[in-house]
């Protein structure tokens, strides 16, 4: 018999480092050829069907929430409104309550894009031996590594949170990681085990002290490395601008390159898709642009109120 899963999207955000383009659009349903990083992630969950009796997906909201009402109940996603921000750990137990009583919590940033195999993922979390807690897709980004693992993938410690020395946990056995460097970081997706639940407490707060309580109490959190995959947080206008591009390449429809006879693409407020006019070159556009389309625009981002220059 199949465990249950329940499957929760982060959506909540006001994507602050996006406005005033996130003032109008939520993050999680900014368009990437036509369809939202929501819906692109919502479209993976459905091969965990092989291994999980899947039993609700659900997403929180809070910014601009009847427009990812809107949207998540197009997509078959039940929202649950936070009329306060609950943070990525409070967020968890305020969902417990609206998902029954699932073996398993799949936890997915509904505004990022990757090539994470979740189905590989998963099934390598049902595999470990031992009951553990929770599974983190874990990847390298070398400036801000905070998660120190032991050579079978076991979260020891958080740089500079816990423990206190962060000398206390060096990640011996990690590939590429020497003394005191730390091993991975948090990519925003994570596989819960019902027995992680009672350690999420009803309040605002982020994920890490309920980590911290877990492991204090004896449960096991494991970190995957999937440091080899592409992953894209696109929090930035530039990693905006690097997501689609990425997302282009991927998809094989539109090309991108620097070259003028090149063309990005152009991104409408209703997500539609468009060959960018033949006098512009690499231009992104969401809404009505502010300022007029001229000959010889390159490399930029335009909404509504804004330009944004990108290298």
């Amino acid at each position: 018999m199949r465990p249950s899963l329940a499957v929760l999207f982060l959506c909540a955000g006001f994507g602050k480092r996006l406005a005033p383009l996130t003032e109008h659009i939520p993050k999680p349903l900014l368009p990437f050829l036509g369809r939202t990083a929501l819906e692109i992630n919502k479209q993976k969950i459905d091969k965990l069907k092989k291994y999980f009796t899947i039993t609700k997906m659900v997403c929180n909201t809070h910014h601009l929430a009847p427009l990812v009402v809107d949207r998540a109940c197009k997509l078959g996603i039940e929202p649950i409104h936070e009329n306060v921000l609950l943070g990525t750990g409070g967020c968890i137990s305020n969902a417990i309550a609206h998902l029954g009583s699932p073996d398993y919590l799949l936890v997915h940033n509904g505004d990022i894009l990757h090539t994470v195999d979740l189905l590989a993922f998963c099934h390598s979390a049902l595999q470990h031996k031992g009951r553990v807690a929770g599974h983190l897709v874990g990847i390298s980004f070398e400036k801000v590594n905070s998660l120190l693992v032991d050579k079978r993938g076991i979260l020891k410690g958080i740089k500079n949170y816990w423990p206190q020395d962060k000398y206390a946990c060096k990640p011996e056995g990690v590939s590429g990681v020497k003394d005191d460097k730390t091993g991975l970081t948090y990519s925003g997706i994570a596989l819960y085990h019902k027995s992680f639940f009672k350690y999420c407490e009803n309040r605002i707060a982020d994920i890490k002290p309920f980590w911290v309580k877990a492991i204090e109490a004896g449960e096991k959190i494991v970190v995957q490395d999937y440091s080899g995959v592409s992953w894209h947080d696109f929090g930035t206008p530039q990693s905006l601008w690097d997501t689609m591009k990425w997302r282009m390449e991927k998809q094989g429809e539109y090309s991108f390159n620097y070259p003028k006879s090149k063309k990005l693409a152009f991104v409408s407020n209703e997500g539609e898709v468009q060959k960018t006019p033949d006098n512009l070159s690499n231009i992104i556009i969401y809404e009505k642009p502010s300022v007029p389309l001229y000959k010889g625009m390159h490399h930029q981002i335009i909404g509504e109120n804004f330009k944004w220059e990108i290298q």
